[in-house]
């Protein structure tokens, strides 16, 4: 179609040209023959015309091609990316699951586990006899036999609150049976647990991933522990209490942010950030000093731990590299 308009616009021209140059008195062959030399001088520009609209066609028809393959491609992709994104859909629930599950298997092994605070030892003393004798004693059980039975194990552990307040370290317990546990707590309730004159406060053990979650719930914690609001830490997250002769159930953010915009100005809710941080301080320093209803620290224990076992690397260079370098060193003084 191309090459044909050309043709013709070509044709018109010269035939306007003759028309123009030759006077209509000349003779026809004089005119006819002029127009056969235009012509003849004309065919290698219509060759060239030619060549050209050849090869339009052609990238043309290359580029069709070329555009419906990318479009193939386009859409081989795009259903990679939905399948990966599906897979990645299922790997997602699957991990939440078994974090589920992992956060259920830490707070069973918690249930089974009591924490000493502020028990000083003298020197040379059994801690595993000394404890089940004061526990015994505390829940008023004449035979330590049996409670040494319901124990599994007492052992010391180190915690960031024991070191910084400069505490003697605290004794975990590890009960075989859960009603030695909750008589113990039961018992905490109703007096304080006293050693040398001095009190030592029992504390419940709260998994890591539990304790990360009570963390959003901080800043309507601390306001109404401080207006006297009595609350219960719902498993796996949220809490609830009674406030203006109703029971409040906040168990998602959600929750927590419409009860904060109803009665945050009531109970004094800190809205900005450096409030929010101090109350949040304050938390855990009374989640630590309270009654029963305390949080363990036994994730930041490991990650603690790992950190101090870690050897501290002294040079950025290789151990393997720095002893070539060492023994060419001492072959070069030789």
């Amino acid at each position: 179609m191309i090459q044909e308009a050309v043709a013709k616009a070509v044709n018109q021209s010269v035939e306007t040209a003759v028309n123009a140059a030759i006077p209509p008195a000349i003779d026809i062959a004089i005119k006819s023959n002029m127009h056969t030399m235009v012509e003849k001088a004309l065919e290698p520009i219509h060759g060239k015309i030619d060549n050209l609209t050849e090869q339009l066609n052609l990238q043309l028809t290359e580029t069709k091609e070329q555009t419906t393959e990318n479009k193939k491609q386009i859409e081989k992709l795009a259903s990679v990316v939905n399948n990966l994104e599906d897979k990645s859909e299922e790997h997602e629930q699957k991990i939440a699951a078994l974090e589920e599950t992992v956060t259920k298997l830490e707070i069973d092994k918690a249930s089974y586990i009591l924490r000493l605070q502020n028990l000083e030892e003298q020197e040379g003393e059994d801690v595993q006899q000394n404890v089940i004798k004061l526990l015994a004693e505390y829940i008023q059980e004449e035979d330590e036999i049996k409670v040494k039975n319901d124990i599994e194990a007492i052992y010391h552990v180190n915690t960031t609150y024991t070191r910084k307040n400069k505490l003697p370290p605290e004794v975990h317990i590890r009960f075989a049976k859960k009603s030695l546990r909750q008589q113990i707590l039961t018992t905490a309730m109703q007096r304080p647990l006293m050693r040398h004159k001095k009190e030592i406060k029992i504390l419940r053990d709260v998994p890591w991933r539990k304790r990360e979650k009570r963390k959003l719930y901080k800043k309507l914690v601390n306001p109404i522990r401080k207006k006297g609001i009595k609350f219960k830490w719902l498993t796996p997250e949220g809490i609830t209490f009674n406030y203006k002769e109703r029971w409040h159930k906040i168990n998602s953010v959600f929750k927590l942010e419409e009860f904060i915009r109803r009665f945050g100005e009531e109970l004094e809710i800190p809205i900005t950030e450096e409030s929010q941080s101090q109350g949040e301080e304050e938390e855990e320093e009374e989640e630590e000093e309270g009654p029963e209803k305390q949080e363990g620290r036994d994730g930041k224990r490991t990650q603690e731990a790992k950190q101090e076992k870690r050897p501290k690397r002294t040079s950025m260079i290789p151990l393997q590299v720095r002893t070539r370098l060492f023994y060419r060193k001492k072959k070069s003084n030789r």
